[in-house]
């Protein structure tokens, strides 16, 4: 009984004369909504990007339907009556979908949706109900993908945080200014000039042992990507990806790196002043809390929609212009994702005019 009666709910709604500009806006916004959601929860699992992406996927449209809809009524646009809701529809589900694609054409992208949408509601209208059936069941099929994502951020446990030992407590008998520069994705000199690389890297090497660095063969990070690795160093603990949540966007690391960890805590009890400078705000993108006292980015730089790569800055500037200002002893933390950035361009222990501990 129930399966004839919901075949016969979508059978009266496919033989009926008119669409409710309700459903049409809706059935626009739901299923991209939680195609965003489920793909980037963790660039987005703020309550701030919630309120908004809720306010453009769903009430954005709800409001623009039914204006339009009252608009359409008038003797002058009866003609586009027939069209327009289909026209609506594929146009808002159409650049939605392709929100955060091609970002660099996103003006290109959008003549070419518009004109895709007007095809589609002029020359396909009368299959417009089946289209809205369609995107309601993708809309079904978006929960079913989305609530497992929730379910896990829902049941994160903090647990892994908790340290064994009063490492937190720990007190320096010394405090040397402290930079850890990481060259993100930046593999290990010993691996450079074996394997799938053989890379000759003589030129890099040779200048870091002249401004004092000390190089270590044949270290690694024990993980797959750049939140994975940086969450588990600054909790000091192993994470194991969340018990296998995430292999990349692991689950609240951006707030683990830029917010609070066992690394900004031990320092600053030990009056350190920290700093973060980074060429793109990646570790941004989820609106986290700055727990450092200096950062050449803030949550404020970041759009609503972004992967925080669009956006940069000169790190080597930025760190240059600030390193003079620190009377207390400094840990600076530099990200850099450009080798070219990185290579001979270096400050110098001599430069700084501090004593310093490189990492």
């Amino acid at each position: 009984m129930a399966v004839k009666s919901k075949e016969g709910f979508v059978a009266a709604f496919l033989n009926s004369k008119k669409v409710s500009p309700f459903l049409a806006a809706l059935s626009s916004g739901v299923y991209p909504l939680f195609f965003y959601y489920s793909n980037n929860y963790t660039l987005i699992g703020s309550w701030e990007h919630m309120g908004i992406f809720f306010t453009l996927f769903i009430i954005a449209p709800l409001v623009i339907f039914w204006i339009a809809s009252r608009i359409v009524k008038l003797v002058i646009f009866q003609k586009v009556e027939p069209v327009l809701l289909p026209f609506l529809n594929v146009f808002f589900f159409l650049s939605f979908l392709l929100m955060t694609e091609f970002s660099a054409n996103r003006i290109i992208v959008m003549i070419v949706v518009f004109i895709a949408a007007t095809v589609i509601a002029v020359f396909f209208k009368r299959f417009f109900k089946k289209w809205l059936v369609f995107q309601v069941l993708l809309a079904c099929l978006g929960v079913i993908t989305l609530v497992p994502k929730i379910i896990n951020q829902i049941n994160y446990s903090k647990e892994w945080l908790v340290q064994p030992d009063a490492i937190i407590d720990a007190l320096f008998v010394e405090t040397p200014n402290i930079y850890l520069i990481q060259p993100d994705g930046y593999v290990n000199f010993s691996e450079l000039k074996e394997g799938y690389y053989n890379f000759n890297n003589v030129p890099f090497e040779s200048f870091l042992e002249k401004q004092g660095f000390t190089s270590y063969p044949n270290f690694r990070s024990n993980y797959a990507a750049t939140l994975a690795t940086n969450s588990s160093l600054f909790a000091m603990k192993h994470h194991y990806y969340n018990k296998g949540a995430s292999f990349s966007e692991t689950i609240d690391a951006r707030n683990v790196i830029i917010s609070d960890n066992t690394v900004l805590s031990i320092l600053k009890n030990n009056g350190y002043q920290t700093s973060f400078f980074s060429e793109h705000p990646y570790f941004f993108t989820s609106k986290p809390k700055l727990g450092y006292d200096k950062s050449n980015f803030t949550k404020e730089d970041v759009s609503i929609i972004t992967t925080g790569m669009t956006l940069k800055r000169d790190v080597i500037a930025d760190f240059k212009n600030d390193s003079m200002s620190n009377a207390k002893p400094t840990f600076t933390f530099i990200q850099i994702f450009n080798r070219n950035t990185l290579q001979g361009q270096i400050t110098t222990q001599k430069e700084l005019q501090v004593k310093g501990t490189y990492i």
